[in-house]
């Protein structure tokens, strides 16, 4: 969740005599920052040490650095979700929300194929779209060891092989992934047309078939077009005996078969995948401007984490004005962080969300 936020805010660069030494083993890494900010800094954040330590109660599991690693957790959680909820008053959802399968469970018969066979996906091209396999269904005339693989054009993408035993032959089998894969929309390292004629991003699901026949299944009855993958992924089926040449010719005919292959898993979007891709903002830093909404959030949490303190002190007690005050100011300023970047989104950086409808109406006279 937004990993690129881990490090961006450090923990604290001020020490004390009362809690110096107590330093969890990893508070090296722990408390790096990559952009020179700090929790405790004095001007976004809480600088009030002795405050935060005052606050944690007897028998607390924290110590004073855990606490703080806890408040800009929850900074960070508090940006995955307010963000997507601002910019939902901005956009709509552009991706659909599926999860089921590619490819019927029913067959009239088996093929008879040769070499390797398998499924051909092109993906629609989605920045921060993809397809997360779970299963497959795999259905065939003969018992045995079957190795699946799952490929791609893309130079990045690592092959993944499972070796599965079918059992009944003649049925379709359900199989899980030792862990699921994740197939991308969207890849920089892959052209989609243009002056290169290149076939754009490619993924195989494919397994030799040897002496076995496939199941003829196919991807939907009677050539529809209704399911709620097909605008994201266009499935077909393949046989050859070159699988790496497969996926560069752009010229070959698939066909409509799903070569006893079911695909099963769900359509996901990263909706703030551009969050860590992008560095700059209408002219602003946006990792600044990240980490400044990381220091207001963390002082909302740590203020309240010392205002419900059960301990009896100066800051629990005589300081609370003040420490509501720094609360209140704190969330005011990350509310309007998140709407400016929000309000700012560029167009393009990501395939999550599109516009809303207008709500103008023609209207005659």
């Amino acid at each position: 969740m937004l990993d690129c936020l881990q490090n961006l805010v450090g923990l604290t660069d001020k020490d004390c005599d009362c809690f110096s030494g107590s330093e969890p083993t990893d508070f090296a890494s722990l408390n790096e920052s990559e952009t020179g900010y700090y929790l405790t800094d004095e001007d976004y954040g809480l600088p009030m040490l002795e405050s935060i330590y005052a606050g944690i109660d007897c028998g607390d599991v924290d110590n004073i650095f855990s606490l703080l690693e806890r408040a800009r957790t929850a900074a960070r959680n508090a940006i995955y979700t307010d963000l997507q909820a601002a910019l939902l008053q901005n956009y709509d959802k552009a991706v659909r929300p599926f999860n089921g399968l590619v490819g019927q469970r029913k067959s009239t018969g088996t093929l008879n194929s040769s070499g390797t066979i398998g499924q051909l996906w092109l993906p629609e091209p989605i920045r921060g779209a993809s397809f997360m396999i779970t299963h497959f269904w795999l259905g065939v005339n003969t018992a045995g060891a079957v190795p699946v693989t799952i490929s791609s054009n893309d130079p990045d993408f690592t092959p993944v092989t499972q070796t599965v035993t079918v059992t009944t032959p003649g049925v379709f089998q359900r199989f899980e992934l030792t862990a699921p894969v994740e197939l991308q929309s969207f890849s920089k390292n892959v052209e989609n047309g243009g002056c290169c004629a290149s076939c754009g991003l490619r993924y195989t699901i494919s397994y030799p078939v040897g002496s076995m026949k496939p199941l003829n299944n196919v991807y939907s009855c009677c050539g529809g077009s209704s399911a709620l993958w097909k605008p994201y992924i266009s499935a077909s089926g393949f046989e050859t005996t070159d699988l790496p040449g497969l996926l560069d010719d752009c010229g070959y005919v698939a066909n409509s078969y799903g070569q006893g292959l079911v695909i099963e898993g769900y359509l996901a979007c990263d909706n703030l995948q551009w969050l860590c891709e992008l560095v700059e903002l209408n002219g602003r830093d946006l990792r600044d401007v990240l980490a400044r909404a990381m220091q207001f959030r963390s002082t909302v949490f740590l203020a309240q984490h010392i205002l419900d303190s059960t301990n009896i002190n100066f800051w629990t007690t005589l300081n609370r004005e003040s420490l509501y005050g720094k609360r209140n100011h704190a969330q005011k300023r990350f509310d309007e962080y998140i709407l400016w970047i929000a309000a700012n989104m560029p167009n393009g950086v990501s395939g999550c969300y599109k516009c809303k409808p207008s709500n103008m109406k023609r209207k005659s006279f």
